[in-house]
C-alpha cells in the first residue's frame, strides 16, 4: 500500500519544488474579506496570538482583555520574496464582521497605518522567505477587529486580513457544557447552555441589545449565532440560553488527526517517506481511512491548531522549511460532494486548493498542503454529501474534547458599533 499511495502522489503532482510567485504577477481577486485571509498563494504561516510574560502563546485565540498588558503579535511568512515595504491598518466590525460606524479616532489615538518594520529572512531553507512580525497596537474600544496587512501605500493591494477581538470583560458568563436534549444526538453532540449576568450594563431592551455567538476550536466558518434567550430574568438581570431544538448543539467531531514534520532527516509521526531535492521537500503521511464507525478513543491534539518547530533549530521562525504534504485517504468516491482537508494550517477555508481528488485507480482521496515544518492537527471534511454530514470521515462523539468560547456583544441605543462584554473559554471532557 505504501508503494501504491508514492506511485500516486508521484503521477499526480511529481516531485517539484514551489512555483515562485511575484506581487507583479500575481493577478488574483484581492477584494477584502472580513475574514482569516491570504490574498496571495506565497503569503503562508499566518499566526495571530497573544503573548504572557513576553512569550507569543501558540495555538491560543485572538483575545486580549481591553486593559491587559500582554500584546497579539502577527507573524506570516512571504514566500521567494525580499523584505517590500507591507503596512496594516485596523477595522473595527460588528458582531457578524461587517465595519461599524466607529472612526479611526474611536479606536486609536495615532493614525491608522502602520509599517511592518520587523523581519527576517529564512536561513539555509530550500524554500527561501521573508518572516514578518507585528505587534498589534493597543486599541480604545472593545470588539471585534480586523488586521489588514497591504503593499506599499495601496490599501487594495491586499497581502491578508486576520480577525482577532478584544472584550471588555464586564458580563459574566456561566457555561453548561454537556450532552444534547436531542435522543438521537445524545451521542454525537455537545450542547452548550449558559446564562449572561447584564446587571454593570445600562440595558433598555435585552433581547435585542445583547448578541451572544459560540464558536468551537476557534473556527469561524460553523459559529453559532443569532441566538435569543430563552428566559428573561429582568429583576435579576440575566439572560438564561437553555435550548431544546439542537440550536446550542454542535457535533463533538472526533479528535483531530495529527502529523510530525519537525525532522526532515527522518519521518515522523504519522510521516510514511520524506523526499529530499536539492529546492523542494515532499512528505508523505501515512494512508488514512474512515473513523466513522471506530468508538471514540481519547487523544492529545491541539484543537485543530498547528505549531511551527523545526528539530535542532535554535530560531524555527527562519530556519523551518517548507514541505510539500501529500495525504491520501482510503475510500470510495462520495456520490455527492466535497472531501477538504481541514485545520488552522488553511484557515479552515473550502477552497480548490484544499480539496481533495478522488482517484478510482487507486481506491481514495487525494490532497496536498504545503506547510512551514511543525506539528499540525486536521481533519477531513465533507461538503454537501452523505446527508450533509461533515464528519462522514471522522465520525462524532460527545465525549470529544473541544473549546469552546462565548462571546458577548452589546450594542445600547445610540451607539455606533457591537462592544465585546462578555467572553468566556471552556474545554468540556478535557481530562488531560
Amino acid at each position: 500500500m505504501k508503494a501504491i499511495v508514492l506511485c500516486l502522489v508521484l503521477a499526480l503532482y511529481g516531485c517539484v519544488p514551489l512555483n515562485p510567485g511575484t506581487a507583479a504577477s500575481y493577478t488574483g481577486n484581492k477584494k477584502l474579506i472580513y475574514d482569516n485571509h491570504a490574498y496571495e498563494p506565497d503569503v503562508k504561516t499566518i499566526l495571530l496570538n497573544p503573548t504572557r510574560n513576553n512569550l507569543v502563546e501558540l495555538t491560543q485565540p485572538a483575545v486580549l482583555p481591553i486593559r491587559q498588558r500582554d500584546k497579539l503579535v502577527l507573524s506570516f511568512d512571504y514566500l521567494y520574496g525580499t523584505h517590500e515595504d507591507f503596512r496594516a491598518r485596523i477595522i473595527h466590525c460588528d458582531t457578524d464582521w461587517t465595519p461599524s460606524d466607529f472612526d479611526n479616532i474611536d479606536i486609536l489615538n495615532v493614525f491608522n497605518e502602520f509599517r511592518l518594520e520587523q523581519f527576517e529572512q529564512s536561513f539555509n531553507t530550500r524554500v527561501p522567505y521573508m518572516h514578518y512580525t507585528f505587534e498589534v497596537p493597543r486599541v480604545n474600544l472593545p470588539g471585534n477587529y480586523l488586521l489588514v496587512i497591504y503593499r506599499g501605500n495601496n490599501p487594495d493591494d491586499l497581502i491578508l486580513s486576520a480577525r482577532f477581538m478584544i472584550v471588555d470583560n464586564r458580563v459574566p458568563v456561566a457555561p453548561q457544557v454537556g450532552l444534547s436534549t436531542g435522543i438521537v444526538e445524545r451521542a454525537i453532540n455537545q450542547q452548550i447552555d449558559f446564562t449572561v449576568d447584564y446587571s454593570s450594563l445600562e440595558v433598555n431592551d435585552p433581547a435585542t441589545e445583547i448578541k451572544v455567538i459560540i464558536r468551537q476550536n476557534q473556527r469561524w466558518d460553523n459559529v453559532i449565532s443569532g441566538l435569543k434567550p430563552t428566559f428573561i430574568k429582568n429583576f435579576e438581570k440575566k439572560l438564561s440560553y437553555e435550548f431544546f431544538n439542537l440550536e446550542n448543539n454542535f457535533p463533538g467531531g472526533n479528535e483531530f488527526r495529527f502529523f510530525d514534520l519537525r525532522s526532515i532527516n527522518f519521518p515522523g509521526q504519522n510521516v510514511d517517506k520524506i523526499g529530499l531535492t536539492e529546492d523542494s521537500i515532499t512528505a508523505n503521511l501515512m494512508p488514512d481511512k474512515s473513523r466513522e464507525s471506530e468508538a471514540y478513543a481519547t487523544n492529545r491534539d491541539l484543537n485543530g491548531a498547528f505549531i511551527i518547530e523545526k528539530a535542532d533549530a535554535n530560531n524555527p521562525d527562519i530556519e523551518a522549511d517548507y514541505v510539500h504534504v501529500n495525504f491520501f485517504l482510503q475510500s470510495s468516491q462520495l456520490e455527492a460532494g466535497k472531501v477538504f482537508v481541514l485545520g488552522a494550517m488553511n484557515n479552515w477555508e473550502r477552497r480548490r486548493e484544499n480539496q481533495m481528488i478522488f482517484s478510482e485507480q487507486f481506491g481514495g482521496y487525494l490532497g496536498r498542503q504545503t506547510v512551514k515544518q511543525g506539528w499540525y492537527n486536521y481533519i477531513y471534511y465533507v461538503e454537501n454529501g452523505k446527508s450533509s454530514n461533515p464528519y462522514f470521515f471522522e465520525g462524532s462523539h460527545a465525549q470529544t474534547e473541544n473549546l469552546y468560547e462565548i462571546l458577548v456583544y452589546h450594542r445600547g441605543i445610540g451607539s455606533r458599533g457591537d462592544l465585546l462584554v462578555g467572553y468566556l473559554r471552556t474545554n468540556p471532557n478535557n481530562l488531560r
